[in-house]
């Protein structure tokens, strides 16, 4: 497997993610989050993280919960300094 290839889990999780980001307006730099975000969620309910991504894509105030934590986040200095290394990273 070489740096640019993906496990089946990490497959499913981009699936979802932009499933997720779509169904819920996301911005590029609010969908980035998502993975961090559904891998916290899974851990803090000991759930896989397919089963909590799910339930996220499923479950509408779960999913508007995690929606908004993506946008807070993705606004504080740390995620917009996060977002920006990510834009010249595929500049490069």
């Amino acid at each position: 497997m070489t740096d640019r290839e993906m496990t089946v889990e990490e497959q499913l999780l981009h699936a979802d993610c932009h499933k997720f980001a779509r169904l819920h307006v996301l911005s590029a730099a609010e969908s980035m989050m998502l993975p961090a975000l559904f891998r916290k969620g899974a851990s803090v309910t000991e759930e896989t993280l397919s089963a909590f991504s799910h339930k996220a894509l499923e479950i509408k105030e779960l999913g508007e919960y995690v929606a908004k934590m993506a946008r807070k986040v993705a606004a504080t200095e740390d995620g917009k300094k996060l977002y920006a290394e990510f834009l010249q990273e595929g500049a490069a």
